[in-house]
């Protein structure tokens, strides 16, 4: 996974805008497609642009006409000054439509918004590929995550190491009998204290979170809610 040091913010908008070096544009690029947190975190610089051209035209019409000459200089000033304030308040209106940080659960969530069935679809590994998949991240988390595979009527895809913030963060990619793609992802944290099932919607997802200590759980995927709390409460009896 890429350092998330590498590359700052500025970078990320200079690449939105096409405004870095080509040499270093391609090689954010090439992270980009390796490291789905810096994927997300790209994701969230992006400007909703319907709602920047709606504050422009609303910031248009309510300022008055700038002079067309420089006959009368009062006016003129007048003019200049409106206009600084129409940049003033679009400045405002940019910053506060820019995204603020957001928490680990909503990036995960930008990141799943992405897969669709044919993620998945040619991921298959055998009992004994899963198994030392499954053995290896239950070392790093410290949580026996062997049971996690036996779940009706879903297929155990992969397992990813990620991170966030320095946290270690894991996602286990599963598939749904009608090749609906969902994640458990499970974040390793020692303030994270216990809280209970939250069931919700993300990025138009289905998602149930809940946390013991030390762990935070986020479940993710599909549109069906009572199947994903159903999902949720069989993966916590069986970590």
């Amino acid at each position: 996974m890429t350092d998330l040091n590498t590359y700052t913010d500025e970078d990320l908008t200079g690449y939105l805008d096409g405004e870095l070096p080509q040499d270093r544009s391609d090689a954010l690029a090439t992270a980009l497609a390796a490291d789905p947190v810096l994927a997300a975190r790209l994701q969230s610089l992006r400007l909703p642009k319907a709602v920047l051209r709606a504050g422009f035209d609303s910031l248009l019409v309510a300022a008055p006409a700038f002079p067309l000459s420089a006959a009368a200089p009062a006016r003129g000033l007048r003019g200049l000054a409106a206009a600084v304030a129409v940049c003033t308040a679009l400045g405002a209106g940019l910053w506060a439509a820019r995204p603020q940080p957001r928490d680990w659960m909503e990036y995960v969530a930008a990141y799943q918004r992405l897969y669709v069935p044919a993620t998945l679809a040619d991921i298959a590994p055998n009992d004994t590929e899963a198994s030392a998949q499954l053995a290896d991240l239950s070392q790093r988390l410290g949580l026996d995550l062997a049971d996690v595979r036996i779940k009706d009527g879903w297929t155990f895809k992969r397992g990813q190491v990620l991170g966030f913030q320095g946290a270690l963060l894991v996602q286990l990619a599963f598939q749904t009998a009608d090749g609906t793609p969902v994640a458990l992802c499970i974040l390793r944290d020692a303030s994270q204290v216990a809280q209970p099932f939250d069931a919700g919607q993300t990025e138009g997802l289905q998602t149930v979170a809940w946390a013991r200590a030390g762990y935070g759980f986020f479940l993710i995927g599909g549109t069906e809610a009572n199947a994903l709390i159903a999902a949720a409460q069989k993966f916590e009896a069986a970590i």
